[in-house]
Protein backbone atom coordinates (compact mmCIF):
# COMPACT_ATOMS: atom_id res chain seq x y z
CA UNK A 1 0.00 0.00 0.00
CA UNK A 2 1.46 3.35 -1.27
CA UNK A 3 1.40 5.97 2.18
CA UNK A 4 0.91 9.45 1.26
CA UNK A 5 3.41 11.11 3.89
CA UNK A 6 2.51 14.19 5.87
CA UNK A 7 3.42 15.37 9.29
CA UNK A 8 1.54 12.80 10.80
CA UNK A 9 3.31 10.26 9.03
CA UNK A 10 1.86 7.87 6.41
CA UNK A 11 -2.06 8.46 5.73
CA UNK A 12 -4.07 4.52 6.08
CA UNK A 13 -7.43 5.69 5.82
CA UNK A 14 -10.11 7.95 5.70
CA UNK A 15 -13.91 8.05 7.50
CA UNK A 16 -16.93 10.40 6.95
CA UNK A 17 -18.14 10.01 11.44
CA UNK A 18 -20.50 11.73 13.75
CA UNK A 19 -17.77 13.58 16.21
CA UNK A 20 -19.88 13.66 19.55
CA UNK A 21 -16.80 15.59 21.28
CA UNK A 22 -14.18 14.07 23.99
CA UNK A 23 -11.03 15.93 22.96
CA UNK A 24 -10.20 18.77 25.35
CA UNK A 25 -9.33 21.18 22.20
CA UNK A 26 -12.53 21.20 20.49
CA UNK A 27 -15.51 20.57 22.81
CA UNK A 28 -18.27 20.49 19.96
CA UNK A 29 -20.54 17.52 18.20
CA UNK A 30 -19.46 17.98 14.18
CA UNK A 31 -21.61 16.13 12.08
CA UNK A 32 -19.98 14.15 9.47
CA UNK A 33 -16.31 15.06 10.46
CA UNK A 34 -13.36 13.71 8.58
CA UNK A 35 -11.60 11.05 10.59
CA UNK A 36 -7.62 10.09 8.74
CA UNK A 37 -5.73 7.37 10.67
CA UNK A 38 -2.41 8.17 10.15
CA UNK A 39 0.52 6.25 10.91
CA UNK A 40 1.56 8.75 14.27
CA UNK A 41 -2.45 9.13 15.63
CA UNK A 42 -6.27 10.18 14.44
CA UNK A 43 -7.09 13.66 13.16
CA UNK A 44 -10.53 14.82 13.42
CA UNK A 45 -11.43 17.96 11.63
CA UNK A 46 -14.14 19.43 8.79
CA UNK A 47 -14.48 21.33 6.11
CA UNK A 48 -16.70 23.51 7.49
CA UNK A 49 -14.26 25.58 10.35
CA UNK A 50 -11.02 25.53 11.04
CA UNK A 51 -11.34 23.05 14.11
CA UNK A 52 -9.44 20.12 14.36
CA UNK A 53 -8.32 17.77 16.81
CA UNK A 54 -5.30 15.39 16.76
CA UNK A 55 -4.72 12.62 19.32
CA UNK A 56 -1.89 10.26 18.92
CA UNK A 57 -1.53 6.57 19.00
CA UNK A 58 0.59 6.58 22.32
CA UNK A 59 -2.17 8.36 24.08
CA UNK A 60 -4.77 5.88 23.41
CA UNK A 61 -6.04 3.28 25.98
CA UNK A 62 -8.80 2.04 25.06
CA UNK A 63 -11.27 1.55 22.35
CA UNK A 64 -15.17 0.79 22.58
CA UNK A 65 -17.31 -0.31 20.13
CA UNK A 66 -20.94 -0.57 19.93
CA UNK A 67 -24.49 -1.07 17.84
CA UNK A 68 -24.54 -2.58 14.21
CA UNK A 69 -24.61 -1.09 11.37
CA UNK A 70 -24.86 2.62 12.71
CA UNK A 71 -22.09 1.91 15.27
CA UNK A 72 -20.70 3.61 17.80
CA UNK A 73 -16.93 3.85 19.02
CA UNK A 74 -15.16 5.54 22.02
CA UNK A 75 -11.97 6.07 22.05
CA UNK A 76 -10.38 6.54 26.04
CA UNK A 77 -7.33 8.51 25.87
CA UNK A 78 -5.62 10.18 28.46
CA UNK A 79 -7.79 13.55 28.93
CA UNK A 80 -10.93 11.89 28.32
CA UNK A 81 -13.55 9.99 25.79
CA UNK A 82 -13.99 10.57 22.52
CA UNK A 83 -17.03 9.88 20.73
CA UNK A 84 -17.86 9.27 17.15
CA UNK A 85 -20.42 7.47 15.54
CA UNK A 86 -20.95 5.92 12.02
CA UNK A 87 -23.64 6.87 9.59
CA UNK A 88 -22.38 5.12 6.40
CA UNK A 89 -23.76 1.71 6.31
CA UNK A 90 -21.13 0.55 3.62
CA UNK A 91 -18.52 1.23 6.51
CA UNK A 92 -17.99 -1.26 9.48
CA UNK A 93 -16.10 -1.17 12.64
CA UNK A 94 -13.64 -4.03 11.69
CA UNK A 95 -13.04 -1.52 8.71
CA UNK A 96 -12.25 1.20 11.10
CA UNK A 97 -10.22 -1.36 13.50
CA UNK A 98 -8.22 -2.95 11.25
CA UNK A 99 -6.38 0.12 10.45
CA UNK A 100 -6.06 1.01 14.01
CA UNK A 101 -4.55 -2.76 14.27
CA UNK A 102 -1.92 -2.12 11.91
CA UNK A 103 -0.25 0.31 14.59
CA UNK A 104 -1.76 -0.75 18.16
CA UNK A 105 -2.15 -4.23 17.50
CA UNK A 106 -1.61 -4.42 21.51
CA UNK A 107 -4.79 -1.82 21.79
CA UNK A 108 -7.42 -3.35 23.94
CA UNK A 109 -10.54 -3.39 22.28
CA UNK A 110 -14.37 -3.94 23.93
CA UNK A 111 -17.50 -4.23 22.12
CA UNK A 112 -21.09 -3.27 23.38
CA UNK A 113 -24.74 -2.61 22.86
CA UNK A 114 -25.12 0.51 21.79
CA UNK A 115 -26.43 2.82 24.42
CA UNK A 116 -30.57 4.28 22.95
CA UNK A 117 -30.10 7.84 24.26
CA UNK A 118 -26.91 8.45 22.38
CA UNK A 119 -28.64 6.88 19.06
CA UNK A 120 -31.99 9.54 19.85
CA UNK A 121 -29.68 12.33 21.18
CA UNK A 122 -27.83 12.38 17.68
CA UNK A 123 -31.12 11.79 15.20
CA UNK A 124 -32.53 14.82 16.77
CA UNK A 125 -29.51 17.08 15.92
CA UNK A 126 -29.20 15.29 12.51
CA UNK A 127 -32.91 15.89 12.28
CA UNK A 128 -32.13 19.67 13.52
CA UNK A 129 -29.36 20.04 10.58
CA UNK A 130 -31.81 18.73 8.10
CA UNK A 131 -34.53 21.26 8.48
CA UNK A 132 -32.05 24.26 8.64
CA UNK A 133 -30.45 23.24 5.63
CA UNK A 134 -33.76 22.52 3.96
CA UNK A 135 -35.21 25.85 5.22
CA UNK A 136 -31.94 27.77 3.66
CA UNK A 137 -31.88 26.14 0.18
CA UNK A 138 -36.40 27.17 0.37
CA UNK A 139 -35.29 31.01 1.44
CA UNK A 140 -32.34 31.10 -1.28
CA UNK A 141 -34.89 29.45 -4.20
CA UNK A 142 -37.55 32.36 -3.40
CA UNK A 143 -35.01 34.64 -3.18
CA UNK A 144 -34.10 33.77 -6.37
CA UNK A 145 -37.71 34.70 -8.01
CA UNK A 146 -38.37 37.87 -5.84
CA UNK A 147 -41.65 37.12 -6.48
CA UNK A 148 -44.67 36.54 -3.93
CA UNK A 149 -47.36 35.23 -6.06
CA UNK A 150 -48.08 31.71 -5.31
CA UNK A 151 -49.05 31.11 -8.75
CA UNK A 152 -46.08 32.06 -9.75
CA UNK A 153 -43.85 30.45 -7.73
CA UNK A 154 -45.85 27.25 -8.58
CA UNK A 155 -45.41 27.60 -12.00
CA UNK A 156 -41.84 27.93 -10.97
CA UNK A 157 -41.58 24.85 -9.50
CA UNK A 158 -43.62 22.70 -11.76
CA UNK A 159 -40.52 23.54 -14.45
CA UNK A 160 -37.83 22.73 -12.08
CA UNK A 161 -39.93 19.41 -11.71
CA UNK A 162 -40.33 18.83 -15.38
CA UNK A 163 -36.66 19.70 -16.00
CA UNK A 164 -34.98 18.22 -13.12
CA UNK A 165 -36.54 14.93 -12.47
CA UNK A 166 -35.96 11.82 -14.47
CA UNK A 167 -39.37 9.77 -15.19
CA UNK A 168 -40.73 7.70 -13.93
CA UNK A 169 -39.99 7.56 -10.61
CA UNK A 170 -41.57 5.05 -7.80
CA UNK A 171 -43.56 6.83 -4.93
CA UNK A 172 -45.86 5.52 -2.05
CA UNK A 173 -48.78 7.08 -1.85
CA UNK A 174 -50.07 8.50 1.51
CA UNK A 175 -53.41 9.69 0.35
CA UNK A 176 -56.90 7.72 0.39
CA UNK A 177 -56.70 7.40 -3.10
CA UNK A 178 -58.38 8.62 -6.25
CA UNK A 179 -62.75 9.57 -5.44
CA UNK A 180 -63.33 9.70 -8.93
CA UNK A 181 -62.73 6.18 -9.33
CA UNK A 182 -63.98 4.87 -5.87
CA UNK A 183 -60.66 2.89 -5.99
CA UNK A 184 -57.84 2.89 -3.29
CA UNK A 185 -54.63 4.10 -5.18
CA UNK A 186 -52.49 3.60 -1.24
CA UNK A 187 -49.65 1.12 -1.45
CA UNK A 188 -46.04 1.35 -2.03
CA UNK A 189 -46.14 -0.13 -5.86
CA UNK A 190 -46.65 2.98 -7.97
CA UNK A 191 -44.95 5.70 -10.16
CA UNK A 192 -44.75 9.17 -10.93
CA UNK A 193 -45.16 9.31 -14.89
CA UNK A 194 -46.09 12.74 -16.00
CA UNK A 195 -47.32 16.20 -14.88
CA UNK A 196 -50.90 17.26 -15.10
CA UNK A 197 -51.32 20.75 -14.05
CA UNK A 198 -51.52 22.71 -10.99
CA UNK A 199 -54.58 23.21 -8.25
CA UNK A 200 -55.12 25.92 -6.50
CA UNK A 201 -55.85 24.06 -3.59
CA UNK A 202 -53.23 21.07 -3.08
CA UNK A 203 -51.00 22.38 -6.01
CA UNK A 204 -49.00 20.46 -8.34
CA UNK A 205 -50.63 17.51 -9.68
CA UNK A 206 -48.84 14.32 -10.73
CA UNK A 207 -49.69 11.57 -13.40
CA UNK A 208 -49.68 8.20 -11.21
CA UNK A 209 -49.39 4.94 -12.92
CA UNK A 210 -49.75 1.37 -10.45
CA UNK A 211 -50.64 -1.35 -12.35
CA UNK A 212 -52.96 -0.74 -15.51
CA UNK A 213 -54.76 2.43 -13.28
CA UNK A 214 -53.95 6.19 -13.60
CA UNK A 215 -54.30 8.78 -11.38
CA UNK A 216 -53.96 12.20 -10.89
CA UNK A 217 -52.97 13.16 -7.35
CA UNK A 218 -51.42 15.78 -5.76
CA UNK A 219 -47.47 15.95 -5.35
CA UNK A 220 -47.78 16.58 -1.80
CA UNK A 221 -49.37 13.11 -1.36
CA UNK A 222 -46.74 11.13 -2.71
CA UNK A 223 -43.52 9.98 -1.22
CA UNK A 224 -40.60 8.85 -3.91
CA UNK A 225 -39.25 5.43 -2.69
CA UNK A 226 -35.43 6.44 -2.98
CA UNK A 227 -34.98 8.69 0.04
CA UNK A 228 -31.51 9.40 -0.88
CA UNK A 229 -31.86 10.82 -4.81
CA UNK A 230 -32.59 13.81 -5.98
CA UNK A 231 -36.10 13.64 -6.42
CA UNK A 232 -36.80 13.33 -2.56
CA UNK A 233 -35.04 16.01 -1.59
CA UNK A 234 -35.99 18.67 -4.54
CA UNK A 235 -39.78 17.03 -3.84
CA UNK A 236 -39.52 17.83 0.22
CA UNK A 237 -38.54 20.97 -0.48
CA UNK A 238 -41.54 21.63 -2.53
CA UNK A 239 -44.34 20.22 0.34
CA UNK A 240 -42.11 22.50 2.57
CA UNK A 241 -42.62 25.67 1.22
CA UNK A 242 -46.79 24.51 0.40
CA UNK A 243 -46.96 24.21 3.49
CA UNK A 244 -46.13 27.42 4.77
CA UNK A 245 -47.40 29.73 1.75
Amino acid sequence: MHLIKTDFGGKLGSFSLDYLGGHPGMDIVILNATVVLYEKGMHILTTLSRDNAFLEWRQIRRIRFSGGRDWFCEVEHDDGLIRLQNTDRSISPENFLNIIRQIRPDLPVEWAKADPSNVFDLAAKRREKESREQEQRVRAFLAALESDDDDEILSVWKERFESELVLPFAVEILSEGDSSTGDSATGPAAKVIGWDGIDELYGIMAVVRRGRKKYVLPLSELEPVDKDGDHYQLIEDYIYWLGGR
